[in-house]
């Protein structure tokens, strides 16, 4: 929710194999995003394809960029509201 709208994104489904940090790691990366002022929209992206990437990856928090961008191509993002 912000004033640019309310949106609902869906990362692609995945075996995880360490889930432990993922949240920490979405909230990291979207404030990360918003600081780079980029769109809600974005933001959302963004840090659900780092924390989907992170639980690929046997590390806490840890993820591989280019695993993430994959993802990111994968993440389906729909305004529910304005």
């Amino acid at each position: 929710v912000s004033d640019e709208g309310t949106f609902r994104a869906n990362p692609p489904k995945i075996e995880a194999i360490n889930p432990v940090g993922a949240g920490d790691t979405l909230v990291g990366s979207f404030a990360v995003a918003l600081a780079q002022k980029k769109p809600t929209s974005e933001c959302l992206t963004f840090a659900l394809s780092c924390a989907t990437a992170s639980c690929l990856s046997a590390g806490t928090g840890r993820f591989d960029q280019a695993v993430a961008a994959e993802i990111h191509k994968q993440v389906a993002i729909k305004k529910i509201a304005e």
